[in-house]
Formats: structure tokens, sequence, C-alpha cells
């Protein structure tokens, strides 16, 4: 092909044609640059191709990928509140002032004020696709919105989940050491009860009454609770956070 139009060139300038050779060679012209947009446009077409295929893969594990959120959220928020609630039921015993205290609530409430759990993670699944660079093949710019909300929300669980962290192990527990007997409050656990009941019961006595009657420890329980209470605000943030993504991901796989 190239020796045929070489060989009309020569021909077209051998006649000296030279206006019939001008508007060939720019009709030549012409003809390269439509093939090269047509391969950049096919190129395009077979890369965009690529693209929407991959981020159908992105979706679908964006979708598993937020299963484990759910979970640790979900189960985040439901300790919170039992926590919340033993706060609440320990603030009335102390305004009660009962004579006979029920040592068994007690110890079930002071066991629940100690729990650990940690729902924030260091990475997400924001992290690796911003690495990767494959946050950028999410077409809807809601759903990206939604992703930079949740890593900004899981930031701020852990920040809030370290601060409660750090209240129990650096004031509460030291302080409720001083009188109680944890191998008891250990033992009226509700989870993991074959690990638990390994610790042995020490007959060492505990003193509730006056633990109850300090000040010091109303105010532990009033500055537990907004802790607690700020932590479960970011665990519904992040619950809607989920939702949202879920949805708009879902939306946006092709059947």
């Amino acid at each position: 092909m190239i020796k045929f139009f070489r060989k009309i060139r020569y021909n077209l300038m051998s006649e000296h044609k030279t206006g019939k050779y001008l508007k060939y060679a720019i009709g030549e012209i012409v003809l390269v640059v439509i093939g090269i947009l047509i391969a950049l446009s096919i190129n395009n077409w077979n890369q965009q191709q690529l693209d929407a295929k991959e981020e159908q893969r992105i979706l679908s594990s964006i979708i598993q990928d937020i299963e484990l959120s759910k979970f640790l959220y979900t189960q985040g928020k439901w300790l919170s509140n039992k926590t919340l609630n033993s706060t609440t039921a320990l603030l009335e015993m102390v305004e009660v002032r009962k004579e006979e205290l029920d040592e068994d609530s007690l110890n079930y409430h002071i066991d629940r004020l100690t729990r650990r759990w940690f729902s924030s993670t260091p990475t997400s699944f924001y992290d690796a696709l911003i690495n990767s660079g494959e946050f950028k093949l999410i077409a809807s710019y809601e759903l990206r919105d939604e992703l930079t909300s949740l890593k900004s929300n899981q930031e701020f669980l852990g920040i809030y989940e370290g601060i409660g962290q750090q209240f129990v192990d650096g004031q509460l527990n030291p302080y409720i050491n001083q009188y109680i007997n944890r191998s008891q409050t250990n033992r009226k656990s509700t989870t993991n009860g074959p690990i638990r009941n390994r610790v042995p019961e020490v007959t060492h006595k505990s003193n509730y009454a006056k633990m109850l009657n300090e000040k010091k420890f109303t105010n532990l329980m009033v500055e537990f609770n907004e802790h607690t209470f700020n932590t479960i605000s970011n665990y519904l943030r992040l619950e809607k956070n989920i939702a949202k993504i879920d949805s708009l991901a879902s939306a946006s796989i092709k059947n």
C-alpha cells in the first residue's frame, strides 16, 4: 500500500502536476490523521471497557469488605450500649444507697465497664484503593465522597476508642481495684464463660459499700458515660456511611 501511494506521488511530480500533487499530499495527510484518530478512539474504547470491568470488580469487593465493618460497628455499638446501661445502673445504686447491696448485680456491671472492644483499624479498603490507584476508577462521585467520609469517621472512632480505653486503664481500673475482688467480677461475665471460669475465685472481700459512697466513683461513672456516649455517636455515623456505601455500590453493579 505504501509503495502504491509512493508511486502516485512520483508520477505526479514527474509530470510536473504540482497542484494535484499538493492536493494529493494533503489528502494523504488527512487520511493518516483520520487513521490515527480512529486508532486512538479504538484504544480509548478498549481502555474504557477494561476500566468498566475493573470498576465492577472493585464495587463487588467493596460490598464484600463492608460486611466485616458492619459486624464490627454493630457489635461495638451493642457493647457500648451495654456499658452505658451499666454506668447508669451503678449511678442509680449510688443514689439509692441500699443497706444490702446486690453483689451479683454489682459484679456484673463492674465487669461490663472493663470490657475491651476495638472496631477501628489503622487501614481500610479505602486505603487499599488509594494506594493502588483504583479509587479513580469508581465512576460515582457520591460513592467516592462516602468512602472518604467513612475513612474520616473511622479515624475519629479510633481516637474516641483510644481515649475511652486510656480512661479505663489509667483511671477506672486502678480505682476499682482498690475495692473490688476482680476474680469475682470476672466470673460473672456473660461471655467467654469457659475461658473466664478458668480464673479461680479468690476469697478476698470486696468493699462495694465504701466504693459507692465515694464521690470519686460517681465522677468516674459520669465521665465514663460521656466517653461511651461519644463512641456510640461515632458508631451511628459509621453505620449510616456503611448503609449508603452498600446502597450506592450495589446500584452501580451491572447485572
